[in-house]
């Protein structure tokens, strides 16, 4: 128990000297931007390879690719739901705010630290799936809210469906877990040149996501900002909770894999999705507000769970 909780201690410790550096405008916010592509396009690849090279991976494992594309479709149901006869740039911010689950640099380095491989392998076929709408996904169907008049046509259809899987597939990760994935499936390792360059690129991972979280938290906040904070966060987390319940006790899997995948349904909203917000014309600092709260708490939810489970 010690020994989870100083772990847990070292990230928080780790977020804060992220946001007291910004502060003290020892680095600034654009900051953040170059350190968020370093870690996506480098040390989180690194550390995906890493921690499944030579993991064997079971059939029934793989269900959980298709359970983590299904939790985003569920909140982006739930983002129209709770949206209904508002606009059409507020169901789009919804959609972007509620759906995604951050899971590469936040949710892996709780995985890595606590639970063994098995747990770090649920927590990425789950992400292999989340990634789809994360990447592209959602945008899409938020993009598809804020134009609702463009005709229908082949070539309308042709041309989003191109635009979401160059999105997607662009993503750095996702071509890792096509990569990576198949490979655990027959047994395969990579070479031992490769997993030795991974592995030291992949060991500057957790430092980094947890710096660049840090350096990302931003508070501007007022009465009226304040109320649509609290209903995304509300209506995300109380989701979120049932998701975990769902998780922990009707998956038929052990115990390791059950935690990994109830501790990932309370990650923080993705910092990807404020590119596409923004991309939207949406409310950014707003979903700014809502990201940087959102890691807080879920810092506090993944700490308790991972250290009382």
């Amino acid at each position: 128990m010690l020994d989870s909780l100083l772990t847990a201690l070292s990230f928080i410790t780790i977020i804060v000297i992220g946001y007291v550096i910004k502060r003290l405008k020892v680095v600034s916010a654009e900051n953040f931007a170059v350190l968020s592509r370093i870690v996506i396009h480098i040390t989180l690849p690194c550390a995906i390879v890493t921690n499944l090279d030579g993991v064997k991976v079971g059939g029934a494992l793989l269900v959980l690719i298709p359970l983590g594309f299904a939790a985003n479709l569920v909140m982006i149901a739930i983002a129209f739901l709770v949206s209904r006869g508002k606009t059409a740039e507020q169901k789009a911010f919804s959609i972007m705010t509620l759906s995604g689950f951050n899971v590469g640099s936040f949710s892996f380095p709780y995985v890595q630290a606590f639970l063994p491989p098995t747990g770090f392998l649920a927590a990425a076929l789950f992400d292999a799936g989340n990634a789809v709408m994360v990447s592209g996904g959602s945008y899409a169907v938020a993009r598809g809210v804020l134009e609702p008049r463009r005709s229908f046509s082949l070539v309308n259809m042709l041309r989003g469906l191109w635009g979401f899987f160059a999105v997607t597939f662009s993503s750095l990760p996702f071509f890792v877990y096509v990569v990576m994935i198949p490979l655990c499936l027959l047994g395969l390792s990579l070479p031992e040149p490769v997993t030795r360059l991974t592995s030291t690129i992949g060991a500057a991972n957790t430092f980094l996501s947890m710096l660049m979280l840090g350096i990302g938290v931003e508070f501007h906040l007022n009465r009226e900002r304040l109320k649509a904070i609290l209903f995304h966060l509300g209506v995300r987390y109380f989701f979120a909770t049932l998701l975990a319940l769902g998780a922990w006790y009707l998956l038929p899997f052990d115990h390791d894999v059950r935690l990994a995948l109830t501790t990932i349904c309370f990650a923080p909203t993705s910092t990807i999705g404020l590119v596409f917000t923004a991309r939207l014309g949406c409310d950014l600092a707003l979903a700014s507000n809502i990201n940087s709260l959102s890691i807080l708490i879920s810092v506090v939810i993944m700490t308790v769970l991972m250290t009382t489970l």
